[in-house]
């Protein structure tokens, strides 16, 4: 604590909260004369105000959706402008940028908000579903990578007529696609469904093979081409559900074309799916 000749009186930033200072003033003129002044210390005080104080997203895109945090720290109701960090603790989930948070996964994670190493704010976030991008036919084929995830179509994609190997096999039962497909209104044009290069089973021609719990939704496949048997969305569908999908293909081959879902064993394609199994629903398609 020190007085300048002004009587100006300051206290250091490391004197502890609820401290007392005596300040003595006396006089000049007669120093037997004194004025004591009892100062009590108030505690410094960090506040941390934002735009929300928890954040749960029931649905997030990967790297794309975001929210503003609207952050501000004050000390001693003084806005700061920089003296502290905004920090995620779990950036597999979500991500700081500037003044808002990217989604990057599903889970929990906190926001923290730190002075010199401690943390004098929290905001907790959870995300409960988070959706990968995909916006080229590499994204599309590198769903093979991760058949349970869930994976959302930016934009139509063309493939003007090339080929694509089905994403999953109803020859390898552990390689069924299990995830969830959002069209989001997008189409797939001019693709070529071939065999899956995992198995070769001819049947086995369509985007997305064997599907085994998935979902495939709003999208639509404009231009497909088959040439043998299968189906453009899926070959073998077990306890899935296709919904609001729209298919547009031509059949090449000796097989029979057999409308949205192909017929007896072997001998017919579906222009949707190839074959049907138990618990499987197809519904405005």
């Amino acid at each position: 604590v020190t007085v300048d000749k002004d009587g100006l009186i300051t206290i250091a930033d490391t004197v502890a909260g609820d401290t007392k200072v005596l300040v003595k003033v006396y006089c000049v003129y007669d120093y037997a004369t004194v004025k004591e002044i009892e100062i009590t210390v108030l505690a410094n005080s960090y506040k941390v105000i934002s735009n929300v104080e928890a954040i749960t997203m029931e649905s997030a895109i990967i790297g794309v959706t975001e929210t503003a945090l609207g952050l501000k720290v004050t000390y001693n109701d003084v806005e700061l402008t920089e003296g502290y960090t905004v920090e995620s603790d779990n950036e597999a989930i979500v991500k700081v940028d500037g003044d808002k948070v990217v989604y990057m996964g599903e889970g929990t994670a906190n926001i923290n908000v730190k002075v010199d190493g401690s943390i004098i704010g929290t905001i907790p976030v959870t995300v409960a579903a988070a959706y990968t991008p995909v916006r080229t036919a590499a994204d599309l084929s590198a769903i093979a990578n991760n058949l349970k995830g869930k994976y959302i179509l930016m934009n139509n994609i063309d493939f003007e007529g090339a080929e694509f190997a089905a994403i999953s096999t109803q020859k390898v039962a552990a390689s069924a696609f299990a995830g969830i497909f959002d069209g989001n209104g997008y189409s797939i044009k001019n693709i070529k469904p071939v065999k899956s290069a995992v198995s070769g089973a001819s049947n086995d021609r369509s985007i997305f093979g064997y599907l085994n719990g998935a979902t495939i939704k709003n999208l639509s496949v404009i231009g497909a081409e088959i040439d043998g048997f299968g189906g453009v969305i899926g070959t073998l569908v077990h306890n899935s559900t296709i919904e609001n999908c729209y298919v547009q293909v031509t059949v090449t081959g000796t097989e029979t074309n057999g409308g949205v879902q192909g017929g007896k064993y072997g001998e017919e394609v579906g222009a949707l799916v190839w074959r049907t199994q138990s618990g499987a629903t197809i519904k405005n398609c």
